[in-house]
C-alpha cells in the first residue's frame, strides 16, 4: 500500500476517533461510548477512501472527493463528512469511463517544497461557539487554491454543533473549540 493511501486512512480513522467518540481499547476493538463494538480492519475498510473515484479540476491541477463519511454510523452526512483536495502532482491518474479517476501516489513529485511525503494537510475548522457546519456539498477551487499550489492537501469536514443538538444525537462537536 502507497504511502499516501495509508495516510488517507489514518487521518479519516484519526477523524473518526475524535469526531465520533470511539476509543481504542485492546488493539483489536474499537469502542463507542455508547457499547457498540468495532472490528479495526472493518472499520478501516468501510471508510477507506476510494482511489478509484478521484475527481480532477484541470485547470488548478487538483484531484478531490466530497462527500466522504468519516463516522461508522453517521446521524447525518449533511454535517459528518468531508471533502479532500489533494494537488495533481501528488498522483498518477488514469480517466475512468464514468469521467472518475484512478489514483495512486507519486511519492518523487513536488510541488513547492513538499511531496506527497512531506506534504502539510491543512483542515478547516470553522466552528465558533460550538455552531455546526455543514459538509460541502460541490467543489469550490477559491476555497482551496492557495493551499493545494503550494503543496498543501486541504481537507473540509462538516461538524455538527449546539444548534442541531435537538436534531441529532450528540450536539456540539467535540475536541474543536
Amino acid at each position: 500500500m502507497k504511502s499516501m493511501h495509508k495516510i488517507l486512512i489514518i487521518l479519516v480513522v484519526f477523524i473518526i476517533l475524535i469526531s465520533s467518540g470511539l476509543y481504542l481499547s485492546d488493539g483489536s476493538k474499537l469502542f463507542s461510548d455508547s457499547n457498540n463494538e468495532y472490528n479495526r480492519t472493518e472499520l478501516t475498510d468501510k471508510l477507506a477512501i476510494d482511489m478509484n473515484n478521484w475527481n480532477y479540476d484541470a485547470e488548478y491541477d487538483v484531484y478531490y472527493q466530497i462527500g466522504l463519511v468519516y463516522c461508522a454510523n453517521p446521524e447525518t452526512t449533511e454535517y459528518e463528512s468531508l471533502a479532500i483536495h489533494v494537488p495533481g502532482k501528488y498522483f498518477d491518474a488514469t480517466r475512468n469511463e464514468n469521467g472518475t479517476y484512478t489514483c495512486t501516489v507519486n511519492e518523487d513529485n513536488q510541488v513547492g517544497n513538499f511531496t506527497a511525503k512531506n506534504a502539510p494537510w491543512i483542515m478547516q475548522i470553522r466552528t465558533p461557539s460550538y455552531t455546526e457546519h455543514k459538509a460541502p456539498t460541490s467543489y469550490n477551487s477559491t476555497l482551496i487554491k492557495s493551499f493545494t499550489s503550494n503543496g498543501m492537501i486541504f481537507i473540509s469536514p462538516g461538524c455538527r454543533g449546539k444548534e442541531n443538538g435537538d436534531t441529532y444525537n450528540g450536539g456540539a462537536p467535540w475536541g474543536v473549540t
